[in-house]
């Protein structure tokens, strides 16, 4: 697959509960992105499980940080949960996904457990699955040859950040070029 996951709106998945206007860009460095979603206020409490630590700072009660390590490595965490999605090549256009879950203990004490991790692995699924299906119309449109390249948005920093690291890794551009510098 030549897509790599960003940040950008998950309609079908993420949208009513993670907004995209609500993510943002956090840490960046030469071999990974960290992301930031917040949490809707209005839809706090539903689906994604909650009883994480305690001692959490009060700001990260309703966020998920995404770390991306490239090229192969994907960790979400949130108050109560953590999956690490390892890319694995196989051969030229096929790779393995390898998906690992992990809840808190407080999550996993807490009644309803079953539906709480049942929703959440579903939730997973759902999110990767719409990426997967974005990604693969973004190739059938380039492979048509009707579409031209053009700006990402502010959302799709993360895949920008990719970019570079493939343009590096690459020798395609110089390893100092900044964000002025590339446009």
């Amino acid at each position: 697959m030549e897509c790599y996951h960003h940040m950008g709106p998950h309609r079908g998945s993420l949208e009513d509960q993670f907004p995209a206007a609500l993510s943002y860009t956090g840490e960046v460095g030469d071999y990974f992105t960290t992301m930031w979603s917040q949490q809707a206020p209005a839809t706090r409490g539903a689906a994604v499980p909650h009883a994480g630590r305690r001692d959490a700072e009060p700001e990260h009660h309703h966020k998920s940080l995404i770390f991306i390590g490239y090229p192969l490595l994907q960790i979400a965490m949130g108050p109560a949960y953590m999956y690490w999605l390892k890319t694995l090549p196989i051969e030229a256009g096929k790779i393995e996904l390898q998906l690992d879950i992990c809840m808190s203990p407080a999550a996993l004490a807490a009644p309803g457990v079953e539906e709480r991790r049942s929703q959440l692995v579903k939730t997973i699924c759902d999110i990767h699955r719409e990426d997967i299906d974005a990604c693969t119309a973004v190739q059938r449109a380039v492979r048509s040859g009707v579409s031209s390249t053009g700006r990402l948005s502010h959302l799709e920093r993360p895949l920008w950040e990719f970019y570079r690291y493939l343009g590096r890794e690459l020798g395609i551009i110089n390893a100092t070029s900044t964000l002025a510098s590339t446009g």
